[in-house]
């Protein structure tokens, strides 16, 4: 009678708490299964900025734009005055012209050029290698200021440090770099002035030897030397035409303007930004991998985009990459009081047409998402 089922059943039907309390622990046993990897993590739409700024200290003339415009690649935003510019390249023009003007009178004077003809090749090597001297040292000093501004960034990254004391370096390291980079066309130009001098020196000494063709070696070396001058005058226009493009701020992509910095008749610093852009639509989300978590995504692995409103529809997305580094989080955003929370920054592309707004906050969930991720994902977007 012990084993007959209608006893068992009726046993098991008195025992319901026994069975409500198994049925309970299997529950839990589901709800934190997995509770171990990482499900989710909190992210921002990547905002990509380009601050415009001139190369060369001038006073704003002219903005084209205004907060919230749309522009174009190569669309003009804003023009400096080249009123210092034009007196500097009239200065310049005007002594070029008058070393042409010089010219015309080297046939009487041919004797009288030998030792300025040596000056000249002398100075031109001098030239040629205080240009050298001075790209190794100005070299020297934007590698050790850029040292200087990371090391600052570090301190900066960690409180230690404010905004300001790296605003200080930034033009500097602006003008350094502008002045690094224009120094192969300079040093170009002076070679090329080295070589035109030797190749005079030789002209002249050729000119008062002794021969039958005098005249006619005078008349070829002066057509030479024209040339000579001619060729250096139009380096010279097109260095300046190229500096005076730099006067015309454009837009190197497209983009929204975001800030706008200085108006019409402000003086701006060379480096300093007038005004910046925005790209209209980022196609990564920036997140923060948990250093607990740092096995459980890889680069390659798909996720799921999640916006922040009701409604939203799921966007598929792929790691991109994850930084090398484990960094802080930094402490007004730590979840944790008083304790830093370290990992990996983390970086997920995304299809462009789903068009996140730049900064925006949004939730990226892996593959392993648990039962407990899924209730807190339904719960947030009601």
């Amino acid at each position: 009678m012990w084993r007959h089922p209608r006893l068992v059943w009726r046993r098991i039907l008195k025992g319901w708490p026994l069975l409500l309390w198994i049925g309970a622990v299997v529950l839990v046993m589901f709800f934190y299964r997995g509770s171990g990897q990482l499900a989710s993590l909190q992210g921002a739409a990547e905002t990509v900025t380009e601050p415009v700024a001139p190369l060369e200290t001038a006073r704003l003339l002219t903005l084209s734009v205004t907060t919230g415009q749309r522009v174009k690649a190569g669309d003009t935003l804003a023009t400096m005055d080249t009123l210092l510019f034009d007196a500097e390249t009239a200065v310049d023009e005007a002594q070029l012209i008058e070393v042409e003007g010089t010219l015309q009178n080297y046939q009487q004077r041919i004797l009288q050029f030998v030792r300025e003809f040596q000056d000249a090749k002398n100075q031109a090597q001098f030239e040629l290698e205080m240009q050298i001297l001075n790209q190794k040292r100005d070299k020297s000093v934007l590698a050790v200021l850029q040292a200087e501004l990371q090391r600052l960034e570090d301190l900066k990254s960690k409180g230690l440090v404010s905004e300001q004391e790296l605003a200080r370096l930034r033009p500097e390291i602006a003008a350094l770099e502008q002045t690094v980079a224009a120094y192969p066309e300079l040093i170009k130009i002076h070679a090329r002035r080295l070589q035109g001098a030797t190749a005079d020196e030789v002209a002249m000494r050729q000119l008062i030897s002794e021969g039958e063709d005098d005249q006619f070696d005078i008349l070829s070396t002066l057509r030479n030397l024209r040339k000579a001058a001619d060729a250096i005058i139009e380096s010279s226009h097109s260095q300046r035409e190229i500096l005076r493009a730099s006067y015309v701020l454009r837009a190197q992509r497209d983009g929204i303007v975001s800030d706008i910095f200085h108006q019409p008749g402000d003086v701006v610093s060379a480096g300093i930004a007038v005004l910046s852009l925005v790209a209209e639509h980022p196609v990564r989300v920036i997140g923060f991998l948990p250093e607990i978590h740092l096995g459980d995504v890889a680069t390659g692995d798909s996720v799921t985009i999640w916006r922040q409103h009701s409604g939203a529809k799921p966007i598929p997305g792929v790691v991109d990459s994850i930084s090398p580094d484990i960094s802080g989080l930094p402490g007004r955003v730590s979840p944790v009081r008083g304790d830093v929370l370290r990992g990996r920054r983390i970086a997920i592309r995304y299809a462009p047409e789903f068009a996140l707004i730049p900064g925006e906050t949004v939730r990226v969930e892996t593959t392993k998402l648990t039962l407990g991720s899924w209730i807190e994902r339904t719960l947030s977007r009601k």
